[in-house]
């Protein structure tokens, strides 16, 4: 009996010790969803789905490194793109862990690290197997749609437009709706113009966003696309859109009950 509890124990002691500082959103999203929510004590400013008390340390590209270290943590977590605020960090004694999170397959990946970091394992087996089957169950389009998703849904076509390739985990989502990513190209943060968005011919445009920015669909809707001339231009709009997390499946289903609109 002591012997079957003594992982439980240490788990347990684990937790409680743990002061956990998140750089990203979607890092601070999956502490909180494997049930360690009490154990953090910073997060990163954009994070939208956090208790307002839980100290905020920066923004996503900006953390500030004397306002982490004055909390104490005993772990930060971050992306890859802070591997310099993490190596600063790391000089100052202080236990890091970088995650990878921009494929939809990082995403039980970075569970699995996550809960066996906090002393999580088996919330994280259950948030792995309901992510994985949400993915599998996600709904279907009659037809393999060329679906083109653009970034930060831009006032009018004439702006960059930032377009989610199949390299994103964005990107990936139109497959697991029966459709196809209208983007063809290698680029893993490719950047199109008018021209480029008109060559690509796409029969669905999606304009995702984390806010409702103000945007012209005059101007959109008089491309010269049959996406554009029969109404098929899509808008998603929240905060969660944008954060690779448990919360990213249904994301998908949203994504793909649009697609069949």
């Amino acid at each position: 009996m002591i012997r079957r509890l003594l992982p439980l124990l240490f788990a347990l002691i684990l937790q409680a010790q743990e002061r956990i500082v998140t750089l990203s959103p979607a890092l601070g999203t999956m502490v909180c969803d494997l049930g360690a929510c009490d154990a953090l004590v910073g997060v990163s400013s954009a994070s939208h789905d956090i208790p307002a008390s839980v100290e905020r340390i920066g923004g996503y590209f900006d953390p500030n490194i004397e306002r982490i270290f004055a909390l104490r943590p005993t772990l930060v977590l971050a992306q890859s793109h802070h591997a310099k605020t993490l190596s600063h960090l790391a000089k100052l004694g202080i236990r890091t862990q970088q995650v990878a999170l921009e494929r939809l397959d990082d995403i039980p990946k970075s569970l699995t690290l996550l809960g066996t970091l906090i002393g999580r394992t088996s919330r994280a087996s259950e948030l792995i197997a309901d992510f994985e089957t949400a993915l599998r169950d996600a709904p279907k389009v009659d037809k393999p749609l060329r679906t083109l998703i653009i970034f930060g849904a831009p006032a009018t076509p004439d702006l960059p437009l930032y377009i989610a390739s199949p390299q994103s985990f964005i990107g990936e989502m139109p497959a697991l709706c029966g459709a196809r990513n209208a983007y063809e190209g290698t680029l893993s943060q490719p950047r199109f113009g008018r021209e480029e968005l008109i060559a690509a011919e796409p029969d669905r445009i999606v304009l995702i966003s984390a806010t409702p920015e103000p945007i012209d669909m005059k101007a959109w809707r008089a491309l010269p696309l049959r996406a554009a001339q029969e109404g098929h231009i899509i808008r998603l709009v929240g905060p969660e859109l944008l954060i690779p997390s448990t919360h990213t499946a249904k994301t998908l289903h949203r994504l793909c009950e649009a697609l069949r609109d």
